[in-house]
């Protein structure tokens, strides 16, 4: 495995990933600093990164705390409309789906751990419609409705990451665009 994943004492989530590793996801040589290399992109790219004690790459995927309420729900919307491929001028912002991610938050779950469930969520081939019924279920409800059901899709997101590995700078990307 490349990473581990952890939460830090503040509950953000982390990926901790050797300098090796960090050598091999950037394709660079390990004598140009790989880690100094990840720190500075993830810098440029407003993710909290830095070299742990041991020299590892520490990603931090914790929310920014100063932004409003209806800011981190408009960010958890967006996140979901691209990762599960909808059209963002058919599909609204609803009161349902408003009060879901709301009510999520208001528990402690993070930002990054409600995009976390929705990868999960995405990258789930029942929920794709691979089931016997033949049916999509990509509603955000799906995996908001309550804090079990999203830590059950944080679930399925952690399977995907450890048996597929990942890039880690990929799913980075794809937070941080959101």
């Amino acid at each position: 495995m490349l990473y581990s994943l952890n939460k830090s004492k503040s509950n953000a989530l982390q990926y901790t990933i050797k300098p090796s590793d960090v050598a091999k996801i950037l394709e660079i040589p390990e004598s140009r600093d790989p880690v100094g290399v990840a720190v500075e992109s993830c810098a440029s790219a407003g993710l909290k990164a830095f070299r742990s004690g041991t020299g590892s790459l520490t990603v931090s995927l914790e929310e920014h705390r100063t932004k409003g309420h209806k800011d981190c729900i408009r960010e958890v919307y967006d996140y979901w409309v691209e990762a599960v491929g909808k059209s963002a001028g058919r599909c609204k912002l609803t009161t349902d789906r408003k009060s879901k991610v709301a009510a999520r938050l208001r528990e402690g779950y993070t930002i990054d751990e409600l995009k976390m469930a929705i990868d999960g969520l995405a990258g789930s081939q029942y929920h794709r419609g691979d089931n016997e019924q033949g049916k999509v279920y990509l509603e955000l409800e799906q995996c908001t409705r309550t804090g079990s059901r999203v830590e059950m899709f944080m679930g399925y997101a952690e399977k995907d990451q450890v048996n597929e590995s990942p890039n880690v700078f990929d799913l980075m990307k794809r937070r941080n665009r959101s």
